[in-house]
């Protein structure tokens, strides 16, 4: 029995891999089932979960850049990730420290050397303070940076801070330099410009990084930005301040592209949120839609072979439930049991069972199955209502469901994402929907960021392409009507 079941089964299997739909639908899930494997593997749940929705996490992380393969587009050298720069784990020969005393106070400078070969700027710089503390009790309150001078590779140099930062409850000590200060430097450097090259520059629009990292020379010439590439160094003077044993510098030079997905506003890997969201939108998929299907099978045949007040109980519980509204009742439910994806899931099921069209059509189908000869003959050797369902009646019809319980994983994993959008999720959860949500929310494709819809929408339409292809070849391999097509 076992042998011939197993056979049934390999040739079953040596039909579907013979209809192209079917392998490319396969190899379609083994995709995205890799993918959850990978984020499991990757970034532990717990982990996950927390950096997902701690935007600290995320500080050094570019905001709202593409991903990393639109370089083969563009052609042109992009900064992936951020470039970081840290005075106490840098390689020593990008470092130099040196001791003097002026006017009697001692101070250390320390120069730091950056290698830049990328055609395009930071989309962002941010610099931070590390005091290294050797007295508790004694310790300072203040650090006087004498200045932070910023070293283009011909020279060029630019005082980008300077300064007394205050010790507080901010640790690293942030240098933000205020809109005032910026547009302090891009004055004293177009001052400088007009100096040494007696040119102006005043018709050129130039930001605050872009004058950092600008080709003056060329700047000079043709009147356009353009990248300097070689050494940059970054040099800052501060004062040997009681209870310091020095004060270490971190800048982190944010990217213009990053990972497979870009980053949102915050600077989340949206590759992460697509690689956890998968198990996410494969389990309620596939759960709401094999859940559904079976348990609507279940209670039509039921209805069907009970008939009298079983019957009339559930048909009205049906009708009932086909003309409440889910939406308002579906909010309704998630304020009284809390937005979690799982109370999510449940009332999709009870709804999709309750008050979908599928119970009286099923039920339909049991009824003619109720009359045919062999349950008749079941019936006079004395099998039980039980043993009828299950033995008889549902495995007639379940084959026929096979496909449309898979064609319908796609319907409810749509389903998820539109509620997530219409803010109907669990607040924790990282899904499709909820960052097609958050994209939403922040106008990503009128701020250009175009990845963080394209990213999730993808996502979405390969799993139903999956689905859908793998479907519609079971519905030719299973349906009798479909056989001989």
């Amino acid at each position: 029995m076992a042998g011939s079941r197993a056979r049934r089964g390999t040739q079953t299997l040596k039909v579907l891999l013979h209809y192209r739909s079917f392998v490319i639908g396969l190899v379609i899930l083994a995709f995205f089932i890799g993918l959850t494997i990978y984020a499991a593997v990757t970034w532990p749940y717990q982990q996950a979960i927390s950096a997902w929705n701690n935007p600290e996490a995320w500080r050094e992380y570019p905001e709202g850049v593409p991903p990393a393969w639109i370089q083969l587009l563009t052609g042109r050298k992009e900064i992936e990730g951020s470039l970081i720069y840290d005075t106490r784990s840098i390689s020593p020969r990008f470092i130099t420290r040196t001791r003097y005393t002026s006017g009697g106070v001692t101070l250390e400078q320390v120069e730091v050397v950056i290698p830049f070969d990328y055609d395009v700027v930071p989309t962002g710089v941010v610099m931070s303070l590390i005091p290294v503390i050797a007295e508790v009790e004694n310790v300072t309150r203040s650090i006087g940076i004498r200045k932070v001078v910023w070293v283009k590779p011909n020279g060029f140099n630019m005082t980008i801070f300077s300064g007394t930062i205050s010790i507080g409850e901010e640790y690293p000590l942030p240098i933000r330099p205020s809109p005032g200060e910026e547009s302090r430097v891009l004055v004293e450097y177009r001052r400088a410009i007009r100096r040494i090259y007696n040119v102006t520059i005043e018709g050129i629009n130039l930001t605050y990084i872009q004058a950092l990292f600008a080709d003056d020379d060329y700047l000079v010439e043709r009147g356009e930005f353009r990248v300097l590439k070689g050494n940059y160094k970054l040099v800052y003077d501060y004062s040997l301040a009681p209870g310091i044993e020095s004060v270490e510098l971190k800048a982190i030079f944010k990217g213009t592209v990053f990972g497979p997905a870009g980053t949102d506003t915050i600077g989340r890997d949206l590759f992460m949120g697509i690689a956890w969201g998968t198990p996410y939108a494969l389990s309620f998929g596939l759960l709401a839609a094999l859940l559904s299907t079976m348990l609507t099978m279940v209670i039509a045949a039921f209805a069907a072979w009970y008939r009298s007040v079983i019957d009339v109980t559930i048909s009205r519980v049906n009708e009932i439930f086909m003309i409440l509204p889910f939406l308002p009742t579906i909010i309704m439910i998630m304020l009284f049991y809390g937005f979690t994806l799982w109370t999510l899931l449940g009332v999709v099921i009870l709804f999709s069972v309750l008050g979908g069209g599928g119970l009286k059509s099923q039920r339909a189908l049991f009824l003619q199955l109720r009359e045919m000869p062999y349950i008749e003959a079941a019936r006079a050797y004395g099998a039980g209502n039980f043993r009828i369902i299950f033995r008889y009646l549902v495995p007639r019809v379940l084959p026929m469901l096979i496909p449309s319980i898979v064609t319908s994983v796609p319907s409810f994993v749509f389903l998820e994402a539109a509620l997530a959008i219409l803010g109907i999720s669990d607040p924790l959860a990282i899904t499709w929907g909820k960052i097609l949500d958050q994209a939403y929310a922040k106008a990503a494709l009128i701020g250009g960021m175009w990845h963080w819809i394209f990213a999730p929408s993808a996502a979405l339409f390969l799993l139903s392409i999956a689905f859908a292809s793998i479907g519609f070849t079971l519905d030719r391999v299973f349906n009798p009507r479909l056989r001989q097509l």
